[in-house]
């Protein structure tokens, strides 16, 4: 059986995914977490950034506010 992660552990295992994804700018994407709920917000290609947070184990739902950037 799997231990639950802790928000900061998931918090940072989501950063490094999104570091690890150069489609997504992490300058500009902002990644925090509540009872293993991850909020995205920023601006970067909507679908790379919650892909790649999706990497991270852990994760109960990813709540995307990402504005769409062209």
């Amino acid at each position: 059986m799997a231990t639950k992660r802790s928000d900061p552990d998931i918090a940072a295992a989501a950063t490094r995914a999104l570091e690890w994804d150069a489609a997504v700018p992490l300058d500009k994407v902002s990644v925090t977490v509540s009872k293993g709920w991850v909020t995205l917000k920023g601006e970067a290609e909507k679908e790379e950034a919650e892909r790649a947070a999706w990497m991270a184990p852990g994760i109960i739902a990813v709540e995307n506010r990402i504005a769409v950037s062209y």
